[in-house]
């Protein structure tokens, strides 16, 4: 009986130790990538302005930028009526932009932004933004989607934490047997 619960309480640690590991790595990748591509300086486009860039396959946030000491706060920031094309070389269909659907914005740099839109690019390769309006109004600048960084930051942070509790508990469980054993051999 000793041999089955030594070998459960090394189990149990050596899985409390895994989930601590998996999730403080989580959380390390998630901190250390979090504002990293919330906005691609690169696809910076004025309004009005071209821009040519290479994006790599996948999904965009679309924000419309200003300076930051124009507003009082990102969350102020009024999205004027863009016209806005993101298109595969320059010509053919622009990519389709869908609504961002949400109240999301980030400041730095002297910049503050809100997210209008998202879009797909379906390959990689050189794509062109245009965008027109009154000058003077703004930017537009691609950035990358943050959600899963911050489901992983949270997946991570309460993977680390039940590896933490699991080990206080084997630990817990252990000495309690251990108390309980001593106990009746006196």
């Amino acid at each position: 009986m000793r041999a089955v619960r030594a070998l459960l309480a090394v189990i149990g640690v050596v899985a409390a130790l895994a989930l601590c590991v998996w999730g403080g790595t989580l959380v390390y990748d998630a901190i250390d990538s979090l504002a990293d591509g919330a906005r691609l300086g690169e696809t910076r486009t004025p309004i009005p302005g071209v821009t040519d860039v290479e994006l790599d396959e996948g999904k965009y946030v679309v924000f419309y930028e200003v300076d930051s000491s124009t507003v009082v706060d990102a969350e102020a920031i009024v999205i004027p009526s863009l016209d806005l094309a993101i298109r595969r070389g320059g010509d053919g269909q622009p990519l389709e932009l869908d609504d961002y659907g949400s109240n999301f914005t980030v400041e730095g740099g002297g910049r503050a932004a809100k997210a209008a839109y998202t879009v797909r690019v379906p390959a990689d390769g050189r794509y062109r933004i245009s965008t027109s309006g009154e000058e003077g109004t703004g930017s537009v600048v691609l950035g990358k989607p943050v959600t899963r960084r911050v489901l992983n930051l949270v997946l991570g942070g309460a993977a680390f934490l039940a590896g933490i509790a699991l080990g206080i508990l084997v630990i817990a469980i252990v000495a309690g047997l251990s108390i309980r054993d001593r106990r009746r051999r006196a």
